[in-house]
């Protein structure tokens, strides 16, 4: 975490490395997809990219982590929710909802992200399917928009 934003730093994450999913480089590309759903098998969250297989956040890659003490994401938890509402949801180590609608309905995300004493309580969430792997970002709107504004001038004027 190199933000020193919302409690990462009072929740001993700030300028730290916490994994949050693994890449593989399969020596034959073409076999990427037959891994990705070998893994899904084995009880992973993989996708299939063109170059590389990702295995996203999950119970059972954040489990093994936790076996061989590698940090993770699951380690951090807002100070502004207590335990027992953050674990108002079916995983064990992550955060896990039945469906991207039961998530976003679900009182867990909205005291994430519309906390009404403190506002959003971290920079998003990085929401993975189960069903194929695939992982992106949920992000709220108070985001800072860091270089994006300049670098898209910069990208428009050089067109």
């Amino acid at each position: 975490m190199v933000q020193d934003r919302h409690d990462y730093n009072d929740s001993a994450i700030f300028k730290t490395w916490l994994c949050f999913g693994v890449s593989i480089q399969a020596n034959d590309p073409s076999q990427n997809k037959a891994i990705a759903e070998d893994l899904r098998t084995a009880g992973y969250v993989s996708y299939a990219h063109d170059n590389m297989v990702v295995i996203s956040p999950n119970d059972h890659l954040f489990d093994l982590f936790k076996t061989i003490g590698i940090r993770t994401l699951a380690e951090y938890r807002p100070k502004a929710i207590n335990p027992e509402q953050w674990a108002e949801h079916s995983g064990t180590s992550v955060p896990t909802f039945p469906s991207l609608h039961a998530y976003f309905e679900s009182d867990w995300c909205q005291r994430f992200f519309t906390n009404p004493d403190t506002g959003a309580l971290g920079e998003g969430m990085v929401v993975a399917s189960a069903l194929n792997g695939r992982m992106f970002k949920v992000k709220h709107g108070g985001e800072d928009c860091g270089n994006v504004p300049d670098k898209l001038y910069d990208g428009i004027e050089m067109l």
